[in-house]
């Protein structure tokens, strides 16, 4: 029946344009088929071998907008504005790098069921070495969380604290899924 490949199933209804099997999901136009390949997710929805494009692109982002923000923070210990500043930015980029981890483990053909917290999200992605120390990233998370409930001024500049303490940490969690995604 043709290239193998042309029967992989897709992960959407199509029409077949030519009338034969349609609503199978069946491909028989080859530039169809061309484009199709060409989306980062479809090889991996096919069973290949590959990791889909993870685009760090907004992780990226977050983190020089973090390292900026702990950069002018530092040179200003007593701006209150630059250290929830600094939180803030935290924040975000703590959520960035849970659900980067949570992507690229559904892209590695992690089950859904394998991962129902965000404790789990840290220890798989440390025995994957994408992280070093998941106990130092629930802290960090429960960092992150802290800041949301009241506000304190203890409590915000202990979560300056680890602000500071997860930006090499979020660096190198990028450079390795950047690493993984290109291998």
């Amino acid at each position: 029946m043709g290239d193998p490949e042309l029967s992989c199933p897709l992960p959407f209804p199509m029409n077949d344009p030519h009338g034969e099997g349609e609503g199978t999901g069946a491909v028989t136009d080859s530039g169809l088929w061309d484009d199709i390949k060409s989306r980062t997710w479809y090889p991996f929805h096919c069973g290949w071998n590959r990791m889909m494009k993870l685009d760090t692109t907004a992780f990226e982002k977050a983190i020089a907008s973090l390292e900026r923000a702990v950069s002018r923070a530092q040179g200003s210990p007593n701006d209150e504005e630059l250290r929830d500043a600094v939180i803030q930015r935290f924040e975000y980029t703590m959520d960035l790098s849970w659900k980067l981890i949570q992507y690229a483990l559904k892209n590695a053909d992690m089950q859904d069921s394998a991962i129902l917290t965000k404790r789990d999200l840290f220890r798989e992605g440390a025995r994957r070495g994408w992280i070093v120390n998941p106990i130092t990233w629930f802290e960090y998370y429960k960092a992150r969380n802290e800041t949301s409930h009241a506000y304190n001024v203890e409590v915000a500049q202990r979560v300056f604290q680890r602000a500071i303490a997860f930006l090499p940490e979020s660096k190198t969690l990028c450079e390795k899924l950047q690493k993984e995604k290109n291998d």
